[in-house]
């Protein structure tokens, strides 16, 4: 084990594949545990090693749950707008022809998501003792932070509306964010 994942390491490191390259600490931390301790040990420390899986982010995944993504989080957003008088066009927003929003690759919640998915897993672990894979918190982290994040794109467009793009953009954009998140994790 310890051999393969040093071979890993090589690998990763030559075609720059930061996945192979990362991956290769965790087969380093199991083959340590496996030499220095044995296989027993190994199964003790076996969740907080499957956990440790969340910290090493697949640029793969990322980019093929980011689009789709989006176009849920635009049309979710949209639905929610249109109460007060918007329309759609792709993932773009006109908003009462005032300004023109745009879902962009970092509003589309994916690390929200994800820390949302690593707090559930981590909090099913701990506090569901008895049967933490059946957590109820975690089968519904991931609607949830859809829809808060679509609940905070729409709430942007109604500030564009009442109070320009100035206002939206900057601080508040970022501070959104955060508020956002810290509602969904409690």
């Amino acid at each position: 084990m310890l051999v393969f994942a040093l071979i890993a390491l090589v690998l990763g490191t030559v075609s720059s594949g930061f996945f192979l390259s990362r991956a290769s600490l965790l087969l380093l931390v199991c083959g340590g545990v496996v030499f220095l301790a044995g296989w027993k040990h190994l199964a003790a420390i076996s969740f907080p090693l499957a956990f440790l899986i969340l910290m090493i982010p697949s640029s793969t995944l990322v980019d093929q749950i980011t689009f789709p993504l989006q176009i849920l989080a635009s049309k979710t957003a949209t639905f929610l707008l249109t109460v007060v008088g918007v329309r759609r066009s792709g993932r773009q927003h006109h908003c009462f022809i005032t300004a023109r929003l745009e879902v962009a690759e970092a509003c589309s919640g994916i690390r929200s998501l994800f820390s949302l998915i690593t707090l559930t897993v981590i909090y099913g672990y701990l506090a569901e003792t008895k049967n933490w894979s059946a957590n109820p918190a975690g089968l519904i982290a991931v609607p949830v932070s859809i829809l808060a994040n679509a609940v905070r794109i729409a709430v942007n467009g109604l500030v564009v509306h009442y109070w320009g793009l100035e206002v939206a953009q900057g601080t508040l954009h970022l501070l959104s964010g955060w508020l956002i998140f810290a509602g969904r994790c409690s």
